[in-house]
C-alpha cells in the first residue's frame, strides 16, 4: 500500500476487530521455535551449540517467542488496545445502525406515494355508523329487526 494512503486503515472497523482478536488470543502464549525455525540450522549444526530463533520478535539467543512480542514486532498490535478496540468496534456499529435509520426514513420505496387515506365527503352519513349502512344497503330494515327482537 502507499504510504499516503496508509490513513484508511483507522476507518476500517475490521482492523480494530482482528488487532483486539489477535492480541486477546496470543496474550500470554509462549511459542518454541522447532529445529527447522533455529538459525543456524542444519545437520553439521545438531551438536546442540548456541542457537536462536529466526522468527519475528524472538529475542537474541531464545528458543521461543512470546505472543507479546510477536504482536509488537510483526505486526505492531498491543495487548492494551483491547478494551480501545472493543469501544471503536461498537462505536462504528452505532453510526452504521443510526446511518441506516436516517437512510430508511429519508429515501422513498420504489412506487410508493403519500400514505394519506381519502373519504369522499358525504358518503358516510355523520348520525349512522359506517356497519349500519352497510347493512341497510344490503336492503335489511334496521328498524324492524329491532323490534322484533323486543
Amino acid at each position: 500500500m502507499h504510504p499516503w494512503l496508509s490513513w484508511i486503515r483507522w476507518l476500517n472497523p475490521i482492523y480494530y476487530s482482528i488487532e483486539a482478536v489477535l492480541s486477546n488470543e496470543l496474550q500470554g502464549l509462549i511459542f518454541e521455535c522447532v529445529p527447522r525455525q533455529l538459525a543456524p540450522f542444519g545437520p553439521e549444526y545438531a551438536g546442540g551449540g548456541p542457537a536462536g530463533c529466526a522468527i519475528t520478535g524472538a529475542a537474541p539467543g531464545t528458543t521461543f517467542v512470546t505472543g507479546e512480542a510477536y504482536l509488537d514486532a510483526a505486526l505492531q498490535f498491543s495487548a492494551s488496545h483491547i478494551w480501545r478496540n472493543f469501544g471503536i468496534v461498537m462505536a462504528w456499529w452505532v453510526a452504521y445502525v443510526v446511518l441506516g435509520c436516517v437512510a430508511i426514513e429519508r429515501i422513498p420505496a420504489a412506487g410508493s406515494g403519500k400514505g394519506v387515506t381519502l373519504y369522499k365527503t358525504g358518503s358516510v352519513p355523520s348520525d349512522r355508523p359506517i356497519g349500519e349502512k352497510h347493512r341497510s344497503e344490503a336492503g335489511t330494515d334496521l328498524q324492524g329487526m329491532d323490534n322484533a327482537a323486543t
